[in-house]
């Protein structure tokens, strides 16, 4: 399980949802449920293992990702999330809110799962909690990586600059 805990990404929600999970998951069916949160704060946490780096390494980074089932991003606002896209080339299953720049390649149910923002009024942390275990359980989850892996192909740093420039170009933002 991995998360980041900067104001933004709306930390609180993140440990919400992770002390619902706990209960849930590792109460009532004993099984263990790991943490690492990256960011300038360590969040207060129950879970068995609650590991946190303010400002890891790249290949540390890498490491955690692959480490992970589980990346959760209840941003309350995004950009184009770079980390989103990190987290599925590992091959993490992507919880990820309907923020904006998220919108740009992410496809609800099928290369991640698709949450209301988390200050929108359809926002339900036990849903999240229940959207999270039914990706986790249901069998098309191996394939929602795969297309998740498919997706993070698409985009490069070279690609994406490119793009940029195109865009700053165009008459749109001149």
């Amino acid at each position: 399980w991995l998360f980041r805990t900067e104001p933004l990404k709306a930390p609180e929600k993140h440990l919400e949802i992770i002390e619902k999970l706990y209960y849930r998951q590792v109460i009532q069916r004993q099984i263990r449920l790991d943490t690492m949160s990256v960011g300038f704060e360590r969040p207060p946490l129950t879970a068995d293992c609650n590991l946190h780096y303010q400002t890891p390494k790249n290949r540390e980074m890498a490491q955690f990702y692959r480490q992970s089932k589980v990346f959760l991003a209840l941003s309350r606002h995004e950009g184009f999330s770079l980390t989103i896209l990190e987290a599925m080339i590992s091959g993490c299953i992507v919880i990820a809110s309907n923020a904006d720049g998220n919108m740009e390649f992410c496809e609800d149910q099928k290369n991640c799962v698709l949450i209301p923002g988390v200050d929108s009024d359809d926002y339900n942390s036990d849903d999240v909690v229940t959207n999270i275990i039914n990706a986790l359980e249901r069998e098309g989850y191996k394939q929602m990586r795969q297309n998740a892996i498919k997706t993070a192909k698409q985009f490069s740093l070279k690609r994406e600059g490119k793009e940029l420039v195109k865009a700053f170009d165009s008459k749109k933002y001149g």
